[in-house]
Order: structure tokens, then C-alpha cells, then sequence
């Protein structure tokens, strides 16, 4: 008896919110080797997350609290606010001992550090798109 990866369309959709091309890359890489996630779109900046957000419907956003344009903080309240069902997952540089509890606040599900093993990001948007939260 064989089993069969996982179609396309089964695959929980991750939309990715970095001011960094290569951060973008990189975690997309990581997503889209899983069988059970892959990355439906990217923006860099505020407008193209709700953008994008609004016109892909993704099952999570993971986003960077740090962007070109605007505070990461208000990016993740308006997500909140226009998309309630959306789970946000926070990637930062920034200490989760200050930055979590106001990520959190604002509405993010999750917070995680980019200096964690690969495995814990991946865990953690599995887990905030289970509608779990996850702090690093």
C-alpha cells in the first residue's frame, strides 16, 4: 500500500512578509520542502502584505516585525483588524522577552526568533495555523 504526498491544494498556504529578499528566500525554501505547507505569495512592505494578503486568502502570515516602510506591530494590526482568521506568526531579530507581549497584543498568534533552529519556525507555523500560539 503506497501514500501519496500530499496534493497542492492540501498544503496549508503561507504568505511571507520580510523587507529582506534574502530572508524571503530563505524561509520560503524552508516552507515549500515541507509536505504539509507551502508558500502562496511575499511581500516587502506594508501595502504589498495587505495586498497580498487580501487577494491570496493564505491559511498564515509569517512577518517580520522590521519593514522599509512602517512598524511591523501596526502591519500585524491591521492583518488583525481586516482579517481576523488569518494567523499571524511573527520572525524576528528583535528579544521576545520585549517584543513578544506587544507582537501578541497587537494580534499576532506567534512570535519567534530568527536565531532558532529551522525545525522550531516550521513547528511554530504549524502550530498557529492549528490555532495554537507559539512564543519562542
Amino acid at each position: 500500500m503506497s501514500i501519496n504526498p500530499p496534493s497542492q491544494t492540501s498544503r496549508k498556504r503561507v504568505f511571507l512578509v520580510d523587507d529582506h529578499p534574502l530572508v524571503r528566500l530563505g524561509i520560503g525554501q524552508l516552507i515549500d520542502r515541507q509536505e504539509d505547507l507551502i508558500v502562496c505569495g511575499e511581500a516587502e512592505d506594508a501595502r504589498g502584505a495587505l495586498e497580498g494578503v487580501g487577494r491570496l486568502k493564505p491559511d498564515a502570515i509569517v512577518l517580520d516585525l522590521t519593514l522599509k516602510d512602517s512598524d511591523g506591530l501596526e502591519v500585524v494590526k491591521n492583518i488583525n483588524a481586516q482579517y481576523p482568521a488569518i494567523p499571524v506568526l511573527v520572525l524576528s531579530i528583535h528579544p521576545d522577552s520585549i517584543y513578544a507581549a506587544l507582537a501578541l497584543r497587537a494580534g499576532a498568534k506567534g512570535y519567534v526568533m530568527k536565531s532558532e533552529p529551522l525545525a522550531n519556525v516550521v513547528a511554530a507555523i504549524r502550530r498557529v495555523i492549528a490555532g495554537g500560539i507559539h512564543v519562542s
